[in-house]
Parts: structure tokens; sequence; C-alpha cells
């Protein structure tokens, strides 16, 4: 999950497919913005830590 209900901690979304009512009534009616709906947790400490999955680094040469 990536996003929650700041008004229901039970209604969460991944970020995928269509946005639920909730999020968009967020956005538009509460002023709030999608950063401020965020989870905290430890899928975002791999993306603050710039993970790269599949990618393979090679050398400079």
């Amino acid at each position: 999950m990536k996003y929650r209900n700041p008004e229901n901690a039970a209604q969460n979304w991944s970020g995928r497919n269509n946005r639920p009512a909730w999020f968009v009534e967020a956005l538009k009616n509460q002023g709030m913005t999608a950063d401020s709906l965020l989870i905290a947790g430890p899928a975002d400490k791999n993306v603050s830590q710039g993970a790269s999955w599949g990618v393979q680094h090679r050398p400079a040469p």
C-alpha cells in the first residue's frame, strides 16, 4: 500500500489503477497533496536510497 485515507486508516490505495473516491476528494476538496497521503514505511526507504533493481552497473572505461 502506498497511500492511506486520513479519515479512515482501513482504506488504502497502492497507487495503481484508478484513484479511489476518497483520494480524489482529499486532493480536490480538502486541499491535500498526494505526498501528504503517502504511507511512510520500508518501501519508501528503498526509494530514498536510490535502489535500482535489474540494472547492471559497469565501471567507467
